[in-house]
């Protein structure tokens, strides 16, 4: 093998690894996530802290995407209300 193959391969192998990485960095916690989500919608602290425990237990990542998202299906909205009293 020729060394300028060698070194094409090594640094095709960097950038592909470099891009990984930064995608995965930009990517937060579910629970950041719903806490972020749960403020932008106006909840106060507490109620931001519950949401983002619950939105993290369902979050699945969103196809195709780096960001988090759960489905409102009738069990979330009840765990919602049940243990934060958020009706959505």
């Amino acid at each position: 093998m020729s060394r300028k193959f060698i070194i094409a391969g090594a640094l095709a192998i960097a950038a592909i690894g470099a891009a990984a990485g930064s995608a995965q960095a930009q990517m937060i916690s579910p629970y950041q996530s719903g806490y972020l989500l749960a403020m932008k919608r106006g909840y106060a602290p507490g109620q931001a802290e519950c949401f983002a425990s619950v939105f993290a237990r369902r979050a699945t990542v969103s196809p195709g995407a780096t960001n988090w998202i759960a489905s409102a299906d009738h069990s979330y909205t009840d765990e919602l209300w049940r243990r934060c009293r958020i009706s959505r």
